[in-house]
């Protein structure tokens, strides 16, 4: 309504520079504003005045918007059992904590046991789903026919009504299309590289290069014709993720490339032989100078950045990165084991670009081989290793580097050791102030239930800290007692 607007505008300059017009009020209103003038001894009275009839005339005579259907279903019945009263009693307790690491790790026992909560639960598990995106799948679930009849009555809920892949990937956000995206590549990549190559010239370049990421998954030698094509895009985002999925695959022309450089700078020498004993092998690194210069078109940085390598030097680090660890095993005729010793012998600084390496091309033979053979513990590795391995090195790596262990143990899909709960524990427990009770919520599925006896003892020493501490520690037992009973009430 134009009227209001007008009197908005007048209201922020004041009535001292300017009044209400007659003529550009509505026809009802002008005799009002006549008789306003009249009983109102100042502007400003008579302005409030005609704002307050104002108001009231822009409400007066709405009609409210017509349903296009009126018909209201019942919903289905629910062909899932419900949770025991005891289960619900402690999602009551879940709910009231505000968590949603607490509530997530409630819903997964729920669903692993395929029962439903009770139905007056399920408006708030939408409404909460409805604004933490994690919970949705497990929400859906665990809310059953009754979630997905509720679904249909609010806009917001519409997660928990099932939706095909082909149409989220036509009409849903990018988030919907990279979740759709990921799915079709761990089922068949081939698919899932047809199904972005057909709406490819129909998105713009940032859209273009968040798909573009999700063909990590399931990436292969078959993707190579797509995305070499893809590095003569207009887009500088794309061409640069398009390369990176390159650098991801052994058989693609660049990593062949950087390979054949590198084995002209990476050579096995044998000593000669003492009274008939074979002589020491050891690795020798020169970079030589007819290299392909190809190499430095795509990445490779020909000056170093770091006092520790000449530049000759960096330039052989850079490319041992960017080639598969296993393929020395195959150019040197050695198993892991030797090459490391051999690299650690003489050029120890080199090891860590075979860590990066296995990294890159997710080799974990390679993982396992430096955790037990390298005199270093790469703790990036340690996400990778079997659990029995990572119960090993953990507590090592967390001396070492606490925060990056840390980090890491965080993504554990299970319970920490309880040694590693221990080291963790009198870590954060000295820093109150930076993991606050947010933190101890997030990782509430790996707290070890046994660690809970020890809190008290595993507390800072210093004063100005142990009241903040003893605060946290009552804090994280409340956790851990709901959590024994999530437990409990699902394992019977």
């Amino acid at each position: 309504m134009q009227t209001w607007n007008n009197l908005v505008n007048i209201a922020l300059l004041g009535t001292a520079k300017r009044q209400p017009s007659r003529q550009e009020l509505p026809p009802d209103l002008q005799p009002i504003w006549d008789a306003i003038l009249d009983t109102q001894p100042t502007n400003a009275d008579a302005f409030l005045q005609l704002a307050a009839v104002t108001s009231a005339y822009r409400q007066n005579g709405l009609l409210p918007m017509a349903a296009t259907d009126n018909t209201l279903t019942i919903a289905p019945a629910e062909t899932q059992a419900y949770c025991s009263a005891f289960a619900m009693s402690v999602l009551h307790d879940v709910l009231a904590e505000e968590s949603v690491p607490l509530l997530q790790y409630w819903l997964i026992q729920c669903a692993a046991r395929s029962q439903l909560v009770w139905p007056e639960f399920v408006p708030d598990l939408l409404q909460r789903a409805a604004h933490h995106a994690p919970l949705r799948p497990l929400v859906s679930q665990c809310s059953g026919a009754r979630g997905a009849w509720l679904a249909g009555l609010n806009a917001d809920w519409n997660f928990a009504r099932t939706t095909d892949a082909a149409t989220r990937w036509q009409t849903g956000t990018l988030n919907h299309r990279l979740e759709v995206l990921c799915e079709q590549r761990q089922e068949d990549p081939a698919k899932g590289r047809e199904l972005l190559m057909e709406t490819w010239n129909q998105e713009n370049a940032a859209t273009r290069a968040a798909l573009l990421s999700q063909m990590e998954t399931g990436l292969g030698k078959k993707d190579l014709p797509w995305l070499e094509s893809l590095l003569n895009d207009r887009s500088q985002q794309v061409k640069e993720e398009a390369l990176r999925l390159l650098g991801l695959i052994p058989e693609s022309p660049l990593v062949l490339q950087y390979w054949n450089a590198l084995q002209q700078a990476v050579t096995l020498t044998k000593g000669r032989s003492v009274m008939g004993l074979g002589g020491k092998k050891t690795i020798r690194l020169a970079w030589p100078p007819d290299a392909d210069p190809g190499i430095f078109k795509h990445g490779i940085q020909q000056l170093s950045n770091q006092k520790k390598f000449t530049d000759d030097e960096f330039i052989i680090y850079q490319l041992m990165e960017a080639v598969p660890p296993g393929w020395w095993e195959d150019a040197f005729q050695a198993d892991p084991a030797d090459i490391i010793g051999w690299l650690e012998a003489g050029h120890k600084k080199f090891v860590k670009a075979l860590a990066s390496a296995a990294l890159r091309f997710k080799d974990q033979r390679w993982m396992i081989a430096l955790a037990e053979h390298a005199t270093t513990f790469y703790i990036e590795t340690l996400e990778f290793l079997p659990e029995h391995l990572q119960d090993r090195f953990a507590v090592t790596a967390f001396q070492t580097d606490p925060e990056t262990t840390l980090h890491i143990a965080g993504t554990y899909a299970r319970k920490w050791p309880l040694d590693l709960a221990r080291a963790i524990f009198s870590f954060t427990a000295s820093q109150p102030y930076q993991y606050s009770k947010q933190f101890y919520q997030l990782q509430v599925r790996r707290i070890p239930e046994a660690i809970a006896p020890e809190l008290e003892k595993l507390g800072p020493k210093e004063p100005y800290t142990q009241h903040v501490w003893n605060g946290m520690r009552h804090y994280i037992q409340k956790l851990i007692d709901i959590k024994a009973n999530t437990i409990r009430a699902f394992n019977p």
